[in-house]
């Protein structure tokens, strides 16, 4: 049977995918950027930028031109974070439902030995 205990690391997969990507090394692969850079930029740009006053997004747009990688990687690990609490609800739901289909399947599996020793 499957346990909370045993489920924890599902609740941190969005963050450590989504801060993943972000930290990778950027490649040029077909003629394309992939990885870390244009992962945080697309970060930076989607969910930072549209919540913040005109102001301070001019800031933070000309702090973010003049950081280093590892300074970009913290604000891509913030906004990882706060994706992760908004999927927190939906892996929630997703962890019950594994926890009942174990059950389910356990307590099957123990009836059907009962079954087949009678």
């Amino acid at each position: 049977m499957v346990t909370w205990i045993q489920l924890w690391p599902l609740m941190l997969m969005p963050t450590i995918i989504l801060s993943a990507l972000a930290a990778i090394p950027t490649h040029i692969f077909n003629g394309r950027l992939l990885g870390g850079g244009p992962v945080r930029e697309y970060y930076l740009n989607h969910f930072i930028l549209p919540v913040l006053p005109a102001d301070a997004s001019a800031s933070l747009v000309q702090w973010f031109s003049t950081a280093s990688a590892i300074q970009e990687w913290c604000v891509a690990f913030a906004v990882s974070v706060n994706i992760n609490a908004l999927m927190l609800p939906l892996l929630y739901v997703f962890g019950i439902f594994v926890i009942q289909v174990s059950s389910w399947v356990a307590k099957k599996n123990i009836q059907l030995k009962r079954d087949s020793m009678r």
